[in-house]
């Protein structure tokens, strides 16, 4: 009886560690498949630097396979077009920043044969790494920068089929070429040259939030929002407080269309009536707020912060773009990519293939679905709003036959000086493509506003 007890016990022990030992293969096998990569890559890991002393780092090609990025005989890196693509492709100086940490690991690797690799350790060669040959378009990338001038802000411009990101332009901007002699400047710099502004700039949307709150009351009234009318007498009295359209525009009597097509501030906080404030922060949460987004660079989140015991005036505040939201550049165009792609937001990308040495393609990067974030039938309804305020609303001044635009101004008051942030989103349809486009311009004068003509002037160059 007690050397049963004893087998028994003996046999059950035994199980217990084929389970365990089960278990950590199992560990083992998706660490391995799933998230060694992520480890391998990650730029904590310095082992990864240590490959440097037997790879010269692989170039970092346009779409059109124009060297952006390089390494020279003395083994740093060169960029030819110095600031152009300085954000975005990043650099490698002081640390590696946007597309040299993101594909650091990759272009670090050597994919020569095993003859080859013999004779570079023989003869005391580096061996050459691999390249990735990116979707960024050089003419786009240039003439969005041409566009954007002097002003501080931002441009990004993509397919929205395919999530390409065909330009992504910050100023101020700065030279890669140059990071290490210039970081004493560069880093105490109070006018952010090293910070990406497309990705990481943190804006008070102004009246492109209408976005959200048209589409949110059109979820909450889907039966009763085409018989919407109201009057606007350019002010409207809540209160201890008054919410007025710029200028104190009178816009007179308006349905929602019109309301969309004006940027009616006045219309649009009177549209809180039916609205709940839960409903605008679910529909915010499943357009990407407070969330990871599927960027491979260094990015921020948009955030939205309303609450149901938050004040009415901070409410309507934040029905037009006021109040405590922020959003990134970033953000809103791949808001923009979906309500463009009937719905259905594109993983974006920046890369389309890593190749060797001799162009042979290794890997080419598919194309994949991130999110579903509207159906086909509200991407009508909402291209049809977009759509009117470049006919006869706040974009009409740069409405133009020899394509299709859809889009949405803002203006976001900064100060009590008359200071704003410009913006414009929005998608165009030419010669049989279809581009999306943001643009956002820092601490101009209200009567400015020159977002929207910096993306007419885009967009007329787009081929």
């Amino acid at each position: 009886m007690k050397r049963n007890t004893i087998n028994d016990n003996l046999i059950k022990t035994t199980y217990i560690f084929i389970i365990l030992f089960g278990l950590l293969i199992s560990y083992l096998l998706i660490f391995v498949i799933f998230e060694s990569g992520n480890i391998i890559d990650n730029s904590y890991n310095k082992r990864i630097d240590t490959l440097s002393n037997y790879v010269d780092k692989g170039n970092i090609y346009s779409k059109d396979l124009e060297v952006l990025a390089t390494t020279d005989e003395d083994g740093n890196r060169y960029y030819p077009y110095a600031s152009l693509f300085c954000h975005v492709v990043g650099s490698t100086a002081m640390g590696n920043t946007g597309l040299e940490n993101a594909y650091n690991y990759e272009m670090l690797s050597s994919n020569v044969n095993i003859f080859k690799k013999f004779i570079n350790e023989l003869s005391g060669e580096k061996h050459p790494g691999n390249s990735i040959v990116t979707t960024l378009d050089v003419n786009i990338s240039q003439n969005c920068k041409n566009a954007l001038g002097g002003y501080k802000g931002a441009v990004i411009v993509m397919d929205p089929t395919d999530g390409s990101v065909l330009s992504m332009v910050s100023n101020p901007d700065y030279d890669p070429n140059t990071v290490a002699r210039d970081w004493d400047t560069l880093s105490s710099s109070t006018n952010g040259e090293l910070l990406n502004r497309a990705t990481s700039g943190q804006y008070t949307p102004g009246s492109i939030f209408k976005i959200f709150t048209l589409y949110d009351y059109i979820t909450e009234n889907p039966d009763t929002y085409k018989n919407y009318n109201f009057t606007c007498k350019g002010t409207v009295d809540f209160g201890d407080y008054t919410i007025s359209c710029s200028n104190k525009i009178w816009h007179g009597n308006e349905d929602l269309l019109i309301s969309f097509a004006n940027s009616c501030n006045c219309s649009f906080v009177n549209l809180s009536e039916g609205i709940t404030t839960e409903s605008l922060s679910n529909i915010c949460k499943k357009l990407l707020f407070n969330s990871d987004l599927p960027i491979e660079i260094e990015y921020k989140s948009s955030v939205f912060s309303l609450t149901a015991d938050d004040s009415s005036f901070m409410k309507h505040q934040t029905l037009i773009g006021q109040g405590k939201t922020l959003v990134s550049p970033i953000h809103m165009i791949l808001v923009m990519n979906a309500i463009a792609n009937d719905g259905v937001l594109i993983t974006p990308r920046f890369v389309s293939k890593l190749i060797d040495y001799s162009g042979t393609i290794l890997e080419e990067y598919e194309i994949k679905n991130h999110a579903i974030l509207f159906t086909k039938e509200e991407t009508d309804i909402l291209k049809e709003y977009l759509r009117q305020v470049v006919l006869t609303g706040t974009a009409s001044s740069i409405n133009n036959s020899n394509y299709t635009l859809y889009g949405k101004t803002g203006t976001a008051q900064i100060d009590e000086n008359g200071n704003i942030n410009s913006w414009f989103v929005g998608f165009v349809e030419k010669n049989d493509k279809i581009y999306t486009i943001c643009v956002v311009i820092e601490n101009v004068n209200e009567n400015a506003s020159p977002a929207k003509n910096i993306a007419s002037n885009i967009v007329n160059t787009l081929p």
